[in-house]
């Protein structure tokens, strides 16, 4: 008599299912989750910039006619993006096919995370157009680029990343931050032990804006400035090169620098409405929505250095 075949055997055993599910597209971003957010009533975020005080106070002898002139003001408003994904699951598909993992929650899950690598794209390339926010290659301003290609694209170097740091001054020198890609990352290190030298390292706390997870993180550094790396930053063809990069520098914080904003109403980053039932079809559904902003109160608190070669 011949033995159970493997095929048959298989009707009568059911393989283990892991519960969850398990991402496969991820991106590196640690800036992120150090990104301080304000609540902001009101559909922007309004503030002023004093554009020039250094004519309207002077040093004077007796009897010299004061000078009136006013201090130059201008007025910037940053605008919300939104981000919006809906998780769906017909209702026989939620009571027949939810004996390890739950479907709406998996939907949830796959959507949030959806939404939060548009969100990490748009901090760096956001073009404040077609919905999307206004993100730092688009913030900083035209007198923060350093530039120093000349006939070739310029290597990563400390006198560069010196004259990085030297633009940013909206805290008095202090910077906060270093952003640049995987790749120049690498670049930084290999500089690092080609002169004998040994790459700082600086602990980091944070808590995750998607998902409130508070944490901490060892990350790189120069001159003590934590560098985040970050692979939403893509290389580009600009002023003729191919294949280079940007770094950035900057500091953070409401009323200086760089600076996320939600809507005081839900005062989250992420919302996911209640399940509805849809009025179509015999299924359930729950929206995400990210709705939130990005301000650069002082241009001083930002710099970019352009055109950067990376190899290693």
């Amino acid at each position: 008599m011949a033995s159970l075949s493997l095929a048959k055997a298989g009707l009568l055993s059911q393989s283990k299912l892991v519960q969850g599910i398990i991402a496969e597209i991820l991106t590196v971003d640690a800036f992120s989750r150090v990104l301080p957010f304000v609540a902001v009533e009101g559909k922007s975020l309004t503030y002023n910039r004093s554009l020039n005080t250094a004519g309207t106070a002077a040093w004077y002898s007796v009897g010299d006619t004061v000078n009136k002139t006013p201090a130059s003001i201008t007025q910037v408003t940053a605008s919300f993006g939104r981000i919006v994904a809906d998780g769906e699951v017909d209702a026989l598909e939620e009571l027949t096919m939810s004996e390890k993992t739950d479907q709406m929650a998996a939907q949830i899950q796959e959507k949030a995370r959806a939404i939060g690598r548009l969100w990490k794209a748009g901090l760096i390339g956001g073009t404040g157009s077609n919905g999307q926010i206004t993100g730092i290659n688009s913030l900083v301003d035209s007198s923060q680029i350093l530039d120093l290609a000349t006939t070739s694209a310029s290597s990563i170097s400390f006198s560069g990343l010196e004259q990085l740091l030297g633009k940013v001054s909206a805290k008095d020198g202090q910077v906060d931050f270093i952003i640049m890609n995987s790749v120049a990352l690498r670049d930084y290190r290999a500089l690092v032990r080609s002169t004998a030298g040994e790459v700082e390292n600086i602990e980091i706390g944070f808590s995750d804006p998607i998902s409130g997870k508070k944490g901490s993180m060892t990350v790189n550094s120069f001159s003590s400035i934590p560098i985040f790396v970050n692979d939403y930053i893509d290389t580009e063809t600009t002023g003729g090169f191919q294949g280079v990069t940007r770094i950035t520098a900057g500091c953070v914080g409401q009323g200086v620098g760089l600076t996320g904003f939600i809507p005081a109403k839900p005062g989250k980053l992420v919302e996911i409405s209640p399940e509805v039932v849809h009025q179509d079809r015999d299924s359930v559904f729950r929206r995400l929505r990210l709705i939130a902003g990005l301000a650069l109160y002082s241009t001083k608190a930002l710099a970019q250095w352009v055109k950067v070669e990376t190899g290693n």
